[in-house]
């Protein structure tokens, strides 16, 4: 079945959707406060992460959800900007990777700079962004030929 996102039951889905993503949000950001508030290990500190870790969860599947919902034509734009961002940013980054060092342990040091540099600079999230779009895109693509037509 299918709804229309123009239609009147489609507006209401999408606004509480939307509602639930906020909810989510507005709850994770809580539990970081709390937990940066709370001394030491407690049975308290544990039921806030095991909250996080499934309000984390399904912060995950309502951004699967999100680009289900949207035109293959805006994930391809999405996606390219990301690619183009994430050249930029490891051209920018490409110098600790290419400096002396050799293999001795300078040359780890330099591996080590790159990689905690890249989580730094946000490639990583680029990176699961890209992977996200890439399985809609691809999900589609594999739908598109069990049955021509629709995408």
């Amino acid at each position: 079945m299918s709804i229309d996102s123009d239609s009147e039951q489609g507006r209401l889905l999408r606004a509480e959707f939307m509602a639930r993503v906020k909810e989510v949000a507005v709850r994770l950001g809580a539990i970081q406060s709390e937990l940066a508030n709370l001394d030491g290990a407690s049975a308290e500190r544990y039921q806030l992460l095991k909250e996080q870790d499934e309000l984390r969860e399904e912060a995950s599947r309502l951004a699967v959800d999100v680009n289900l919902g949207r035109s293959t034509e805006d994930l391809q734009k999405e996606l390219a900007a990301l690619r183009r961002q994430r050249k930029e940013l490891f051209n920018s980054h490409s110098g600790y990777a290419m400096s002396p060092g050799g293999s001795g342990p300078a040359g780890g040091a330099w591996v080590a700079l790159t990689v905690s540099s890249n989580g730094a600079s946000g490639v990583d999230a680029i990176n699961a962004r890209i992977a996200r779009i890439g399985d809609v895109l691809a999900s589609r693509r594999s739908n598109s030929v069990a049955t021509p037509g629709l995408t």
